[in-house]
């Protein structure tokens, strides 16, 4: 599967269409961006705003914390807290483990890389499928 992958990317690599096309995109994108910024006039009192709206959630991030617990309990999601990173893998071997779990489909979250999520489930024989394309060539290539 390796090489097979490898090679796709080698020859995506040199179809000079894709390189192309990704170079059109990539104008276009920063085209629009600029266009986007350029046309706020008031660029200051936006900074401005987005400094207090982010102290204000940061001095009262237990509320905001609580509040956002709530509607996901309110939604039927099952809510579980950790106070460390060793306790926070603990809980997502155990869940996986109640599950009998074998392979687990992981979405891009610096957080589970910060805690060496990975690591912890691979431990107790639990294979991880990275979903992110990026985070999946790094797992093919065993950087992660």
């Amino acid at each position: 599967m390796r090489n097979r992958f490898r090679h796709r990317i080698r020859n995506a690599i040199a179809d000079p269409n894709l390189q192309v096309a990704l170079d059109r995109n990539a104008e276009r994108r920063m085209a629009a961006w600029n266009e986007t910024f350029a046309s706020l006039t008031n660029i200051e009192d936006l900074r401005r705003r987005a400094r207090e709206v982010r102290q204000h959630t940061l001095d009262n991030l237990d509320h905001y914390l609580e509040r956002f617990t709530q509607r996901l309990v309110e939604n039927g999601i099952r809510v579980h807290r950790a106070a460390d990173a060793a306790e926070a893998c603990r809980l997502a071997v155990t869940i996986a483990q109640a599950s009998d779990a074998t392979l687990v489909a992981k979405s891009k979250s610096i957080t589970t890389e910060e805690i060496d999520l990975n690591h912890a489930l691979q431990q107790k024989g639990i294979r991880v499928v990275e979903t992110d394309l990026g985070e999946f060539i790094v797992q093919l290539r065993g950087e992660a």
